[in-house]
């Protein structure tokens, strides 16, 4: 009895993960998601249509997660227009910008909403730390943000390495453009990608979230990765929205060891290199499906995005390696409308100075901006929208040339060898969703096509980027090379 007056009234209720009614890694749910329940203790939005079926009423959706292509038959479907909230399954939910009745279903294009837009009063608490195991990969291969034309016309600045053509070609209407369907979802720690000419494969979750990249063209050969390093991790988390607000918020995931760049890259004779990449590892997310809530199926999805910048003379090989440590629990708490950082790190001096390395007669550096995202709600890839905890590391490594005849009382040899290591690391927090500003200038231009109104960055409540560490270390720290 007390349970049933729990779902039906909400208040002071915290919801527990009750098992839905299909297996959330097997048939429709892994290729689409779980459906909402109605009627089981979460009020929504007055404007939110309910559509039933799930992943049995999708017929097809597309590698950016966009536009669903539903069975005509499925209840519910004939009440969204344009202006209201469609609910499928936790990853298709989505402000609707256009309807269209086609010989292969019925054609819906959605544009990413908040949390708040969808509920309007629930109370979700994970009863004990849920595993971060066994991940739905998702794709967003072929994505027409991706597209270096597209790229080029939305605006998107070109880098050295973005690998876009020097003349963009022919584009009318972003909407004709070709758009083919998501890759199928599968349960794996690992996923390859390519973006421009980086090769990249994406890893989670029991070691923690990475991606590796290989590239080699214009007399550059390089490897590398970015991690987070982790042992068996899980998560807890809480969310209490009244009247569409959030009261109460947290996310905590634990096992969390340190951070780790790591480049080895070689330039031919005669190619001396300067750039930056394009944004990586944007095609693909981690979902690890976390149960349904009161009818609300929710996941935590793990998204990770990065920069890579070299500096490199001519015939040079150059090792470099950042490590930042990090707290074993990682997360935040908002109550009464403060939040509460729970995160910390430090540099690893001794193990970033001694991966350092160079054979060059210049001065060599390599510099990783470095993005992952864990958020438990609702949405698709990038869109995901929920209690979200970000980490944004910036590990700059340098190696000057030998320095010869250094005749300073301190200096520990005639020629010395400058190594530098910069550590930076910021935490954001809160509920709702960030898009990476690339992906949205092509989204938004994409969707002038329907006449909607820009989708913005980020939207519901953040904390905003907070500097955790930022630090600076010399080896041998003599000499000439010495803090500046």
């Amino acid at each position: 009895m007390s349970a049933l007056l729990c779902a039906a009234l909400l208040t002071g209720c915290v919801g527990s993960a009750t098992p839905g009614n299909a297996d959330p890694r097997a048939g429709a749910a892994l290729a689409y998601g779980l459906a909402p329940e109605p009627d089981q203790g979460t009020a929504f939005q007055k404007d939110v249509v309910l559509v039933r079926g799930g992943g049995a009423s999708v017929r097809s959706v597309t590698a950016d997660g966009l536009t669903w292509t539903l069975s005509p038959d499925a209840e519910g479907v004939s009440d969204l227009a344009p202006g209201r909230v469609m609910f499928l399954t936790e990853r298709g939910v989505g402000r609707v910008v256009a309807v269209a009745n086609t010989s292969a279903g019925v054609e819906v294009t959605l544009r990413p909403v908040d949390l708040t837009e969808v509920i309007r009063d629930g109370d979700f608490a994970s009863a004990d730390d849920v595993p971060i195991t066994d991940p739905i990969v998702v794709s967003g291969s072929g994505a027409f943000w991706s597209d270096p034309a597209l790229q080029q016309q939305a605006g998107v600045p070109q880098g050295a390495g973005a690998d876009l053509p020097a003349v963009p070609a022919a584009l009318t209407r972003p909407a004709a453009l070709p758009r083919p369907p998501a890759p199928a979802a599968i349960v794996a720690e690992t996923v390859k990608a390519t973006t421009g000419a980086f090769d990249l494969t994406g890893t989670c979750c029991g070691n923690g979230p990475g991606v590796k990249l290989a590239y080699a063209k214009n007399g550059l050969t390089m490897t590398g990765r970015v991690s987070v390093d982790m042992a068996r991790p899980t998560a807890a988390f809480r969310l209490k929205i009244s009247g569409g607000t959030v009261e109460d918020a947290g996310l905590t995931v634990r096992g969390a060891a340190g951070l780790t760049a790591a480049l080895d890259a070689t330039t031919a004779l005669d190619h001396p290199t300067s750039g930056f990449s394009p944004p990586l590892a944007t095609d693909f997310a981690f979902s690890v499906p976390i149960g349904v809530f009161f009818g609300v199926p929710l996941s935590m999805a793990v998204t990770q995005r990065f920069l890579v910048q070299v500096n490199l003379p001519g015939a040079t090989h150059l090792q470099a390696l950042g490590k930042v440590a990090l707290g074993s629990t990682i997360g935040f708490s908002y109550r009464n409308g403060s939040f509460r950082n729970t995160t910390s790190a430090t540099l690893d001096s001794s193990a970033s100075l001694t991966g350092i390395d160079a054979l060059s007669v210049g001065i060599s550096a390599a510099s990783f901006d470095y993005n992952v995202r864990f958020t438990v709600g609702l949405g698709l890839l990038g869109f995901v929208a929920g209690v979200y905890l970000a980490l944004g590391a910036h590990v700059l490594a340098m190696v000057g040339a030998p320095i010869g005849f250094n005749v300073a009382q301190d200096a520990q040899a005639p020629i010395e060898h400058c190594k530098s290591v910069q550590g930076d690391l910021w935490v954001d927090y809160g509920v709702g969703y960030t898009i990476p500003t690339a992906v949205a200038d092509v989204v938004n231009f994409f969707m002038k096509a329907f006449a909607s109104s820009p989708i913005p960055t980020s939207g519901g409540l953040s904390k905003g980027w907070t500097p955790v560490l930022s630090t600076y270390s010399v080896f041998p720290d003599s000499g000439f090379c010495v803090k500046k």
